[in-house]
């Protein structure tokens, strides 16, 4: 009998098949269920081909990726074929992983399973009616459906608190709250990062230059930290057994008493090949106060501009869904936090250190006093919170020595000379946070805001509520979650 070829999906290791050929309804019948077999166990149907397996070369290989590659306008630059992608904080964490996998032929697994109780990974073969990039975002979209801030922590396992291992592409995970993904670290020791937050949305992830405003703590399930992915034959295992798995980073943040500032100091001593100057901390310091205190913007008018649509229907209250995506309630903790860290600095050994007598650092000299300033009780030198002060805050040309671009944030440096005081004027001037159109206030307005108890997470609130601009805290009249 003649032979009839059918051709394999791109990718098959073996190319063709061959199978005899018949003329009967019911043989013909037999070749079209022989063909259906063929294509649906074909690798063109999962997501992706597995073509390498996860080795200390492609965790190297991950490292320098992201460091080249993972950048905080990956879902928002047009040229990005991730552009428009929705996500979450886990969700990113998610993408970083599973896209360089994609692009490297390397398996993606983690534990979550899917309805037929396999687990989720690049072989499922849910979305082979679509074409290759379709498939993948389709893929990493179920991903974010079926995973979280909690989960990440089965999908992982702590580090050691080594410069080897903490590397770009490792994560700090807070389960419930936050997942930050590692893409630098100076020489110094401090790591940038990039998140994204609720509710899922396209945006541009957020960058820091500075420890996650977290401590590890989680000394007996071993679920936050400083985390690596696992590789696929350890799903499932317990995490103690995973290879590489320490215990180092809890055990440290407990001598240290659980205190962020010093057992962030313990990880420059072990990460960093220099010692991180007392200016160019300061710096780090105040530059992320003033960045975080800006995305708030964002967040906050998102969460207004959803309760207004909410309010122009039938209901005026959020539900407990829509509650924990519009709320900044975790996020105005790390906010106080990061105003505790800088108030830490003052008066201390940062600020007596002899690197401020260090001409190399005269273009932050001016940041003692303007940090003074935010702490500082009103003396009625400025204007008061929510007052217009005009003029560029942007600080485009200021330069920074951290070894570390901060381009995504340079805020004006306004160098005066030392001891001389700063105004809330000169506050907002550097680092004006225009909580609404035309309008800027100072970190020293918010610090007031949290110091007496009138800035509000509630999404119900007011504009001025969630600022703390009022005289009274915010009395909610919708159920709080």
């Amino acid at each position: 009998m003649p032979n009839c070829r059918i051709e394999c999906p791109l990718g098959h290791p073996k190319g063709t098949f061959f199978f005899p050929a018949f003329s009967k309804a019911a043989d013909l019948r037999w070749v079209l269920a022989l063909v259906i077999v063929v294509l649906s166990t074909s690798p063109r149907a999962a997501v992706w081909v597995t073509t390498n397996s996860w080795s200390e070369h492609w965790e190297t290989e991950f490292s320098a990726w992201v460091e080249r590659h993972w950048t905080a306008e990956v879902y928002s630059n047009p040229a990005s074929p991730y552009v428009g992608h929705e996500t979450d904080c886990a969700d990113a964490c998610y993408d970083m992983r599973a896209i360089f996998a994609a692009e490297h032929g390397l398996p993606f697994v983690i534990s979550a399973r899917s309805a037929d109780g396999r687990r989720v990974s690049n072989e499922l073969r849910t979305w082979d009616h679509l074409p290759q990039r379709e498939r993948l975002r389709a893929f990493l979209a179920y991903v974010h459906d079926m995973t979280s801030s909690e989960t990440i922590a089965d999908d992982t396992y702590p580090i050691p608190m080594s410069r080897e291992a903490f590397r770009p592409g490792i994560l700090y995970v807070q389960p419930k709250s936050h997942c930050f993904q590692v893409i630098k670290v100076s020489e110094y020791g401090v790591p940038t990062t990039l998140s994204s937050t609720v509710p899922r949305v396209a945006r541009e992830l957020y960058p820091e230059h500075n420890f996650p405003a977290f401590v590890p703590s989680d000394d007996e399930r071993y679920r936050d930290g400083y985390r690596r992915f696992r590789w696929p034959e350890h799903i499932g295992l317990p995490v103690t057994q995973v290879p590489g798995f320490s215990d180092e980073q809890y055990r440290l943040a407990a001598a240290k008493g659980l205190d962020y500032i010093t057992f962030t100091d313990a990880l420059l001593e072990r990460l960093g090949t220099k010692r991180e100057p007392a200016p160019l901390r300061t710096q780090r310091f105040m530059y992320n106060l003033c960045y975080y205190a800006r995305q708030r913007v964002e967040i906050v008018e998102g969460a207004l501009a959803h309760l207004a649509r909410v309010r122009s229907g039938s209901r005026q209250c959020l539900t407990a869904s829509e509650y924990y995506d519009q709320s900044t309630d975790s996020r105005d903790r790390r906010l106080k936090d990061y105003f505790a860290y800088v108030r830490a600095l003052i008066g201390g050994p940062t600020w007596r250190d002899a690197d401020w007598t260090n001409n190399a650092y005269r273009a932050e000299w001016y940041l003692k006093p303007y940090a003074e300033a935010i702490f500082r009780a009103d003396d009625g030198t400025g204007p008061r919170a929510g007052e217009t002060s005009k003029g560029s805050d942007r600080g485009e040309g200021a330069t920074s020595r951290q070894g570390e671009s901060w381009s995504f944030f340079r805020p004006a440096s306004t160098p005066r000379r030392k001891g001389q005081e700063a105004t809330n004027a000169d506050l907002i001037a550097w680092c004006g946070v225009e909580y609404t159109p035309g309008v800027r206030i100072s970190l020293r307005d918010i610090w007031q805001g949290i110091e007496h108890g009138t800035l509000s997470s509630d999404p119900h609130a007011s504009r001025e509520d969630r600022w703390g601009l009022t005289e009274t805290p915010y009395l909610p009249r919708c159920r709080r979650y």
